[in-house]
């Protein structure tokens, strides 16, 4: 058995859609209908094609951008969590703190303000094609 090497287009299209959408609350149901496809169907072709579940990618997409945020502005925890989709910012704490191993204010502190890093070098936090 020969393992692809092309990724889908339509899982191509999700996450890209993932990636310019990531502070919209985008169900499956949704995503698969955006590319013609049942919400199983895409499911398995996501996991097949990236390695992770679409769910998996949304939150990282979306820790990735907040990382990016709490280096780069001044923005209060609060609302880098509002911005990227989060509508509880203890829960955006929470689930950062278990990715990343820091709090939010923690990262900041460790990379704030640096250009050019986007996720510095405290960060376990990984994204398949984000």
């Amino acid at each position: 058995m020969t393992r692809r090497s092309a990724m889908d287009d339509r899982v191509e299209k999700i996450l890209e859609t993932i990636r310019h959408r990531y502070h919209e609350t985008l169900s499956i149901d949704e995503l698969a209908a955006g590319v013609n496809l049942s919400s199983s169907r895409l499911s398995f072709l996501f996991k097949r094609d990236v390695g992770s579940s679409i769910k998996q990618i949304q939150r990282e997409v979306k820790l990735r951008v907040a990382a990016s945020m709490l280096s780069r502005t001044h923005l209060r925890v609060s609302e880098v969590a509002f911005r990227v989709g989060f509508n509880d910012a203890p829960h955006f704490t929470r689930v950062f703190k278990e990715v990343t191993g820091f709090s939010p204010s923690e990262y900041r502190r460790m990379n704030g303000h640096r250009s050019g890093r986007r996720w510095g070098v405290h960060s376990t936090l990984t994204v398949a094609e984000a």
